[in-house]
């Protein structure tokens, strides 16, 4: 099993996965749900912002962070985080600090609007999974 120390960049994973993606089919909308916050492995794009437990790295994010803390605990309500489900494993489009703090304050599951991409279970049988890749966090 490989240690990721980076969260993974979703498109990384196409090849692996044999994603079918097209304007007709290959990517389904399937609405808000809750999703387990161990199942959320990687970003669409801010792969050098967090680390794999969805950490800030950056000092410029720090003042996000803070507001979306400060949020919580005064009980505002936040919007669903944005996520891609590929395979068994879902990748942070939008909501990657909303994440960040709820892992931080001990949060299991989390609520999300969630974008299935497709996948080739014959390729996902042949080659590696993503379970035999990333080790849970």
């Amino acid at each position: 099993m490989v240690r990721c120390s980076s969260i993974v960049e979703a498109y990384s994973q196409f090849k692996q996965f044999d994603v079918r993606l097209s304007q007709d089919k290959g990517v389904t909308d399937v609405g808000v749900r809750i999703v387990p916050i161990s199942q959320i492995r990687g970003s669409e794009g801010r792969t050098g912002d967090f680390d794999r437990y969805f950490n800030p790295l950056q000092r410029h994010t720090e003042g996000r962070w803070l507001n979306i803390a400060l949020a919580r605990l005064n009980d505002v309500s936040l919007p669903p985080v944005k996520l891609i489900q590929l395979g068994e494993y879902y990748f942070v489009q939008d909501g990657h600090h909303r994440l960040s703090v709820a892992r931080a304050f001990g949060q299991t599951d989390i609520d999300a609007e969630v974008t299935l991409w497709l996948v080739s279970r014959a390729r996902t049988m042949r080659s590696r999974t993503a379970s035999s890749i990333y080790q849970p966090i």
